[in-house]
């Protein structure tokens, strides 16, 4: 999505200026992301914050793909880096308490630099006429898949999935 937020911002008319404000002012809204998981740890449980994630961040694809004035270019790009950053943060917290030879963890740096590089180039294939739609679609489609994917693994639990890997 990051990719993509100028041409959002100018699709909805703003500035090249409102556009460097609305992104620069909108990361600000990582830091409470950031801040929330060591305030509220676990007491909601990672799935639970996850999910909450999940939703700020498909919510945010879908008002960004709707028609935005210069207030709401900045609330949602915040709200999309307070559930990005928060998600990020009980996502890798999920996998070093499920990885116990650090395999997985060691490997989760090179995943988001894949999946930063690989979402954007994969989905600007699909822009036809400067419409965003599939970029939002594709976005959206991804969050909820990781959810899901996050759900479905904590119903095998982390025993069954050991076993599994162990007998590969």
């Amino acid at each position: 999505m990051w990719g993509f937020l100028e041409r959002v911002g100018r699709n909805n008319g703003l500035s090249d200026e409102q556009i460097g404000y609305g992104i620069g002012i909108g990361v600000l809204g990582g830091i409470p992301g950031g801040l929330l998981p060591a305030v509220v740890g676990e007491r909601f449980g990672r799935i639970g914050m996850i999910a909450l994630s999940s939703v700020l961040l498909v919510a945010s694809y879908v008002a960004l793909g709707r028609g935005l004035n210069m207030t709401g270019y900045v609330v949602w790009i915040a709200l999309l880096n307070f559930g990005w950053v928060m998600g990020l943060t009980y996502y890798m917290g999920l996998t070093v308490s499920h990885d116990p030879d650090g395999r997985l963890t060691r490997l989760m740096p090179l995943g988001q630099f894949l999946a930063q590089g690989l979402g954007p180039a994969c989905s600007a294939l699909l822009i036809v006429n400067e419409q965003l739609s599939p970029i939002f679609i594709v976005a959206s489609i991804s969050a909820t898949t990781g959810l899901a994917a996050i759900v479905l693994a904590s119903k095998i639990g982390p025993t069954r999935a050991l076993a599994v890997r162990e007998s590969n």
